[in-house]
């Protein structure tokens, strides 16, 4: 049975803020998408406008960490486009990082640490 449905974006799950953590389950598949795939998510997130609905994420809330507040949630569909987002803002880090001259003047690398958070 649903009981809930939101429409967050990708920042808003990324987010640190969130108090949030998705896991993926060990007997979920394992991680599979190719270069056709990483492909059409690439062309999905940069050819449309901001808000683009790039599929379901559909999850299960285990727990409340009583200490912390934070909320764990189970991934049950979504992993493959969760972990390839992920993996594309660990690339982006990693080549920011070995380029800092490459960084434009109006970005600084207080602009980029955020983006260390949200993949730790």
């Amino acid at each position: 049975m649903i009981k809930n449905v939101s429409d967050p974006s990708i920042a808003d799950i990324l987010s640190t803020d969130a108090l949030k953590i998705y896991n993926i389950p060990r007997y979920q598949r394992e991680y599979t998408w190719g270069q056709r795939d990483w492909c059409n998510l690439y062309e999905d997130v940069f050819d449309n406008d901001p808000g683009y609905f790039l599929g379901s994420i559909i999850v299960i809330q285990s727990e409340i960490d009583p200490k912390t507040n934070i909320i764990n949630f189970e991934v049950i569909d979504g992993q493959q486009r969760l972990t390839t987002i992920s993996l594309l803002l660990a690339a982006l880090y990693a080549r920011l990082n070995e380029h800092p001259g490459a960084i434009d003047e109006d970005m600084s690398s207080d602009e980029i640490r955020p983006l260390r958070n949200r993949l730790v």
